[in-house]
């Protein structure tokens, strides 16, 4: 059929070439081997004979390089079928021309890398990088081993990583974990020692709710990284494996794994994820407004679902209309919902004006005075915010109808978003707010 190529190319994983389905001889040298992947990867542009002669004959003289890069070129023209097609040369250069009816594995790589970057839909471009992941097969060129060969197989690796990494992102913005999980594996077959990569797994298995999977994940990692170079996971790593190590129960399954779309919310979705890795550096607050009924606490709740499968505390209070003279009352919810860290007697004292019941459990303590004074009320700002904070661990905060929050808690949240030492010595912070427009 006039579809079908004429030639096959293969330089990726290792060299072969085939004209209908059969190998084609003569090529079986390396020097001429070469001198293909360096046409081929400068396709489309002429080639100087000098610079392919002091290429790949540095050592030789002038007169002789020529003479060899042209008996090189010529025996390159006669091992391939149909070389007119591909191949064109003059005096001074020599260039690989591009034929539809001539597949090369490497060619298709790049250009599907291409429409990739050229993509404005998620969609389309994790297609267009699952086809540059499929036709990457290995290194290029393995068994040869000149100096510009060496730095296009590392680009081309690279390059190969590098789909894979936007590959994980996409499908785990989207929430389609096990593909995702897929991606990962084939990074970590490609570079056994990106310890990023085995972060991720570990990541992407606890969002898909197989803790045993994601622990196993960093014992390959230590093993790997002890053995290979003598060192242990680092401390994202560590703080992972230590998350999903005490986490009480993993939230459970949806049915035969599915996940219950976020209709219609995917921009939304992604930048709360995007606001959440940015917490790493500094704290971040994400407001989410609309109509009652939109399903801003829906998506609200799938991050917090998202953070508590990670092993990430994810701390939920909601306010109500009626509620508004209850002053601290979200903070006060926060902190019962998960036991108090160790704080110092006086922390306790100032935590004992919401939370009385710290009197009982701590006789020694006094009970606290009452506020006279604005140093009084920064103190309790302080004690709220050790209270919160003191467990070091990445931490969410989710606030929903904050329409109706009283003006003492809004007063706090502003303090813990914006006091420089918090900043320089917080976990991971996002505070997430969900109000009605128009309240």
């Amino acid at each position: 059929m006039d579809d079908e190529p004429f030639l096959t190319i293969q330089l990726l994983g290792s060299f072969q070439m085939a004209r209908g389905g059969q190998p084609v001889v003569g090529m079986n040298q390396a020097r001429l081997q070469e001198l293909l992947a360096y046409l081929v990867l400068r396709r489309g542009r002429p080639v100087a004979r000098s610079s392919l002669a002091f290429l790949f004959w540095p050592d030789s003289t002038e007169k002789q390089a020529l003479t060899n890069g042209r008996h090189l070129y010529h025996r390159l023209r006669r091992a391939i079928p149909d070389a007119g097609r591909v191949l064109s040369a003059d005096d001074l250069s020599v260039q690989w021309r591009a034929d539809p009816g001539c597949q090369v594995d490497v060619i298709a790589f790049e250009e599907a890398l291409a429409r990739a970057n050229r993509a404005a839909d998620p969609v389309e471009r994790a297609e267009h990088l699952r086809q540059a992941s499929a036709l990457y097969g290995g290194e290029l060129l393995p068994g040869c081993y000149s100096d510009w060969l060496l730095v296009e197989r590392e680009r081309l690796a690279q390059e190969y990583a590098r789909a894979l990494r936007q590959l994980i992102a996409l499908h785990e913005s989207s929430r389609h974990y096990p593909e995702a999980i897929a991606f990962a594996r084939a990074l970590l077959r490609h570079d056994p020692l990106n310890e990023p990569a085995y972060t991720d797994l570990m990541r992407l298995c606890a969002l898909n709710s197989d803790r045993a999977a994601a622990l196993h994940a960093y014992h390959t990692c230590a093993t790997v990284l002890r053995r290979e170079l003598d060192v242990a996971p680092g401390q994202a790593a560590r703080e992972l494996y230590e998350r999903l190590l005490n986490q009480d129960s993993t939230p459970a399954a949806l049915p035969g794994g599915a996940v219950v779309p976020l209709v219609g919310r995917d921009k939304p979705w992604a930048d709360l994820q995007q606001l959440w890795r940015r917490a790493a550096t500094r704290p971040h607050l994400a407001l989410v407004s609309g109509e009652a009924g939109i399903g801003k606490s829906r998506l609200a709740e799938e991050l917090v679902e998202w953070v508590g499968r990670q092993g990430i505390d994810a701390l939920v209070a909601r306010c109500y209309a009626t509620g508004s003279e209850l002053v601290y009352a979200p903070i006060v919810n926060w902190l019962r919902s998960r036991p108090l860290p160790p704080l110092a007697d006086p922390w306790r004292r100032e935590l004992a004006r919401l939370m009385p019941e710290i009197l009982s459990q701590y006789p020694h303590v006094p009970p606290p005075g009452p506020l006279t004074e604005k140093w009084q009320r920064l103190h309790l700002f302080e004690a709220l915010a050790h209270a919160l904070l003191d467990h070091r661990s990445a931490l969410l905060l989710f606030i929903d109808d904050l329409q109706w929050c009283d003006s003492d808690t809004l007063d706090w949240l502003t303090y813990l978003l914006t006091d420089q030492r918090i900043q320089a010595n917080r976990p991971q912070l996002l505070v997430v707010d969900g109000i009605r427009s128009g309240e």
